[in-house]
């Protein structure tokens, strides 16, 4: 992984009011197992009942929270 690209995940996550009690180092390590994932409109994250292993952040867009009913209509949750 490039150091510059290491530099700025860090900067991101140090931003964050999640992240606010770590030190640079838990910063840095954190940054180092941090991958940046990019979406494109309409494209799906992840669906109900998949085992969640991630954890995401939104830096940049719109993410749409929606559930199918059993009828096949989709409901949205929430936008964020």
């Amino acid at each position: 992984m490039s150091r510059s690209l290491l530099l700025d995940k860090r900067s991101l996550l140090e931003r964050m009011s999640l992240f606010a009690q770590l030190d640079r180092a838990e910063l840095g390590r954190l940054a180092e197992i941090t991958a940046v994932k990019r979406l494109s409109a309409r494209q799906i994250l992840f669906r109900k009942g998949e085992k969640g292993n991630h954890a995401y952040v939104i830096i940049k867009g719109r993410l749409k929270v929606a559930a199918s009913g059993e009828d096949g209509k989709e409901t949205v949750l929430r936008i964020m």
